[in-house]
């Protein structure tokens, strides 16, 4: 074949390459510019640093239940005064003082101190304002006592039964979890310790051995301070208020208790790199 013959041919092929030739390189150059402005625009994460956190500690405890010692002039329907016991039987405090003159009046159900254990996973918006996950456990007793009368008039005294009566149970189980909102303030830093303050809210499970458990929404207030210890690691010194509405078996009662919980542990804190 002729160099004549190929010509048009070659002719030919070269136009109709010349625009695919064209987008391929604008293709490249367009990438490279992507390429170049992804380097000079660093990605960071919202998460600085985020925080593992351990501790233990005192449970206050609080009275849920509690009537005042009962009027010799007092008369209520029969059995509107019952009170059931941790082991679910009823307790009969009669109709009136009339009916015990030196019986039992002025019933009260409260949770014992016990100890408390705390874990929480923490994730900081910013150096000083984090959101912690959090949850607790905390095991005490549960008693019921009542006011001995005399004579149709309170002594003051109280008496306590036992467990074996259905009086006490010992093997009382508070769990809560929920969201606290905690401010390091470190501009109030004093001898390497950091202050730091908040609220939080969530759900508690008061868990009875017989008797069915008893749930509700908290809100909790707390503070505390951090001591660094080196290589991420704090002492945790924490101090929180729990309250919430703690139901009982004895008829439309309902009252607010606080729960206080004093825990000592350690925090390890993670520092978040930024995403690539």
């Amino acid at each position: 074949m002729s160099i004549r013959r190929l010509a048009p041919a070659v002719l030919l092929s070269l136009l109709l390459a010349a625009p695919l030739l064209a987008q391929e390189t604008a293709g490249d150059d367009t990438g490279d510019k992507v390429e170049q402005r992804e380097k000079t625009v660093e990605r960071t994460s919202s998460i600085k640093k985020i925080s593992l956190s351990f501790g233990g500690g005192y449970y206050s405890g609080d009275t849920y239940y509690e009537l005042p010692p009962m009027s010799d002039r007092a008369q209520v329907e029969a059995h509107s005064f019952d009170i059931t016991l941790f082991n679910g039987q009823i307790l009969d405090m009669g109709t009136g003082v009339h009916d015990f003159p030196n019986g039992w009046s002025a019933p009260r159900k409260e949770i014992d101190s016990g100890t408390a254990f705390q874990g929480a996973v923490g994730f900081y918006l910013s150096d000083a304002f984090h959101i912690d996950l959090r949850v607790q456990y905390a095991t005490s007793k549960a008693i019921l006592s009542v006011e001995q009368m005399r004579d149709g008039q309170p002594t003051g005294e109280r008496i306590y039964g036992s467990e074996a009566d259905g009086w006490v149970d010992s093997n009382f189980k508070s769990y809560t979890g929920g969201m606290d909102l905690t401010y390091d303030l470190y501009q109030l830093q004093v001898m390497g310790l950091t202050p730091y303050a908040g609220f939080g809210i969530g759900g508690v499970i008061n868990s009875f051995s017989v008797l069915e458990d008893k749930t509700g929404l908290y809100f909790n207030l707390f503070g505390g301070f951090l001591k660094p210890l080196g290589d991420g690691f704090q002492l945790n010194a924490r101090l929180s208020a729990a309250t919430y509405p703690f139901e009982t078996e004895e008829v439309h009662y309902t009252t607010q208790v606080t729960m206080l919980s004093a825990t000592i542990g350690l925090t390890k804190v993670f520092d978040v790199h930024p995403i690539r």
